[in-house]
């Protein structure tokens, strides 16, 4: 009743101060609130706003403080998780925000009576339907009401573990193998159902040049079903090399793969043409000159051999 007679004052000219209302016209697609300031003559200012989306009507107050987190927190197995923090007394609104392994993935307003603190006492709760990759990640609220924004909350940390306490299995590889003539390759594993990161290495002819961890979202298998891959920047020599895979969750390691033999050939399955000499020629003063040829572009290796005087 107290919201009609002061809905009606405002359209007749007769208040001034501020409202604040949600929806009608806002730009913000989380359905932000939003204050307007009203002075005497000026509703034309509110064409889009109705008693149903009116939150409050003030003249004066403070900002909100900070809200306290409760849960989720640590290690647990439910992606798609309840928030629940300790309610604000002058709060109206409640921004949350949630980052998992692969960045954020929630940020949203909600009333303070859609997260069943309407009241200012008690707890507040929400279940977002968005679900969170496994991994680390971290949370936050930030409370709002028509005097402004309160501070943001403290982070909370989580870690989202589907493994049920059980280190993973190892890796099965799947490519490159054998002969390849790509020196910046695919890499490519059946996923493992309950682990959250990958090392991977590699060795070429050179020795080890790809050293990794991967998050499963990183590689395409967050849900622990299907093929993992990752193209690393890495150019390879050419030659004989190797590849494993070890798997992580929040229990510990799991163990290596068995190695993967590979061939780095961008030859096209053609011997290499002779190369041409440049230097040393004919009479020099250096007895141990440098010696100098053209490339040849698939050549893997050089033999030199050099005959004096003596033979």
């Amino acid at each position: 009743m107290l919201k009609n007679h002061l809905f009606t004052l405002l359209l007749c000219g007769l208040l001034a101060g501020s409202l604040t209302a949600y929806g009608g016209g806002s730009s913000d697609s989380d359905n932000k609130p939003r204050e307007i300031e009203y002075t005497s003559g000026n509703f034309a200012e509110f064409s889009n706003i109705t008693l149903d989306n009116i939150e409050s009507l003030s003249n004066s107050g403070e900002k909100p403080n900070t809200a306290t987190l409760i849960s989720p927190s640590g290690s647990i197995n439910d992606n798609t998780p309840t928030y629940t923090w300790n309610a604000v007394s002058n709060a109206t609104y409640y921004y949350l925000w949630v980052n998992d392994a692969t960045g954020n993935k929630i940020k949203k307003w909600y009333t303070a009576a859609a997260v069943g603190c309407g009241n200012g006492t008690g707890t507040c709760s929400t279940i977002p339907s968005t679900t969170l990759s496994k991994g680390n990640g971290m949370w936050w609220i930030q409370t709002w009401n028509n005097n402004g924004y309160g501070p943001w909350s403290s982070a909370k940390q989580l870690n989202i573990d589907s493994s049920d306490g059980k280190k993973p299995n190892l890796a099965t590889l799947i490519s490159p193998s054998g002969s390849i003539n790509d020196n910046t390759p695919t890499y490519t594993w059946n996923a493992v159902s309950n682990a959250t990161y990958y090392y991977l290495w590699v060795n070429d002819a050179t020795g080890n040049k790809v050293k990794k961890w991967y998050t499963a979202a990183a590689v395409g298998c967050e849900s622990g079903t299907g093929t993992c891959s990752i193209t690393p920047s890495t150019t390879l020599s050419e030659g004989s090399g190797r590849w494993w895979i070890q798997t992580w969750n929040n229990n510990g390691y799991g163990p290596w793969s068995s190695a993967k033999q590979l061939n780095i050939d961008i030859s096209g399955g053609k011997k290499p043409d002779p190369a041409t000499l440049i230097s040393p020629s004919e009479i020099i003063n250096d007895n141990t000159p440098t010696y100098t040829w053209n490339a040849v572009s698939n050549a893997t290796y050089y033999y030199l051999w050099v005959n004096d005087a003596t033979g």
